[in-house]
């Protein structure tokens, strides 16, 4: 904040995964918060230098039939922000829903770029502040403009030895199968790369192991819901309902059939029989190797 040297952060900023099986979520499915303490009289700059910035990333980096949204909450965080959270990480949220939330706290909340789907993300990140029971963190290394664009220059060699001596304190850094690192991203967007851990002080070590073959602005980390199955609430096979998130117990009332392409697919009902769903195992995750070799009266939990 050398802009507004009088703003400071409260705590991490946080960088929220939402519901993975929302079709219309963006590659990276997730949306971020920060929380500031700051003069009454400067919270006017610290809004047209946000919301200056944001309009500057979308002209460079906007595409793909994406909807970002941008909010602004005044004071402490609601219970109903936390509600949102938790729905938007485990189920499908109306904009109607969220054109409520706002009406109804509409003393607090302020939407300077109009209502976007985005701002399901943005309000849930807000919310998220009060409801995460357990975190991890992520330290994202950020950019220049002028490579936004560009392939990004990171020595692979690094990415493997760090995870080599790291690995039981971050996760997710290298996939051996398919021989490629996991902690860039892809698609145009202001982030190199990204270490995921549970503690801040690591990720700034194995950061510093890293050969950064770019130049790059800066770092920051983050406090994150990541690598802690947040979205996996238990529910049952009758009540399960399209794009919710979730963990069933039940039981395999068909053989299970491989499909085309290796995915597998079994239907599922409780444990009463009163109610099924279909289940697939897709080829990707590796589970199907084991799916298809279950048999009627088997009891699992997905």
């Amino acid at each position: 904040m050398n802009e507004i040297p009088e703003a400071f952060f409260s705590d991490y900023p946080l960088l929220i995964r939402l519901n993975p099986v929302i079709p219309f979520k963006t590659r990276g499915n997730a949306a971020t918060s920060f929380s500031l303490r700051i003069p009454g009289k400067k919270v006017n700059s610290l809004k047209s230098l946000v919301v200056g910035e944001f309009l500057k990333y979308l002209e460079t980096v906007r595409g793909g039939g994406v909807e970002p949204g941008l909010a602004f909450l005044y004071g402490k965080v609601p219970a109903k922000l936390g509600k949102l959270y938790r729905k938007a990480l485990t189920d499908y949220v109306h904009k109607d829903y969220v054109t409520g939330v706002i009406n109804e706290l509409s003393e607090s909340i302020e939407v300077p770029l109009g209502y976007s789907r985005g701002l399901v993300g943005a309000l849930a990140a807000i919310g998220a502040s009060n409801s995460l029971s357990e975190c991890t963190y992520e330290i994202l290394v950020y950019r220049i403009r002028d490579n936004y664009l560009r392939e990004r220059c990171v020595d692979e060699k690094t990415v493997k030895s760090m995870d080599s001596e790291f690995r039981n304190q971050t996760f997710l850094n290298y996939d051996y199968v398919n021989d490629k690192p996991l902690i860039m991203p892809s698609g145009r967007n202001p982030v190199l790369l990204g270490i995921r851990g549970e503690d801040p002080a690591i990720l700034v070590r194995a950061l510093k192991t890293l050969k950064l073959c770019e130049e790059f602005e800066g770092w920051l980390i983050y406090k994150t819901n990541q690598g802690l199955n947040a979205h996996h609430m238990e529910r049952s096979v009758e009540e399960f309902r399209p794009y919710q998130t979730g963990c069933v117990k039940g039981k395999v009332i068909e053989k299970p059939s491989v499909r085309l392409g290796g995915d597998v697919l079994l239907k599922l009902s409780d444990l009463e029989n009163k109610s099924s769903l279909w289940v697939v195992f897709f080829k990707e995750t590796g589970l199907g190797k084991v799916a298809r070799y279950l048999v009627s009266g088997d009891v699992i939990r997905v």
